[in-house]
């Protein structure tokens, strides 16, 4: 917080408060049109999820592919699109 009070507008809300996601929900803009919202929700929803499960996991990309029925190359990828680093959630 900047000053003496903090507001709810600055604390992080449930999901982030236990090593979650970076940052909030995108914010809607009345300009913005439909499909690319829906696209920005979908990343947001991926990448948290993904950060989920590597804390979940401890960075297991083996364990985390099988229970997410994905290949292992398709958890790099993300990682790299989302800028995950795998050491960071390594013990």
């Amino acid at each position: 917080a900047t000053g003496d009070t903090v507001t709810s507008i600055e604390l992080p809300g449930k999901e982030e408060q236990g090593g979650g996601s970076r940052g909030d929900s995108p914010d809607p803009n009345p300009e913005t049109p439909y499909k690319e919202y829906l696209s920005a929700i979908t990343r947001h929803a991926e990448e948290r999820y993904l950060r989920r499960m590597l804390t979940n996991y401890k960075g297991n990309i083996n364990q985390i592919a099988r229970l997410m029925d994905v290949d292992r190359k398709t958890i790099y990828r993300k990682m790299a699109e989302y800028g995950i680093e795998p050491g960071e959630f390594r013990d």
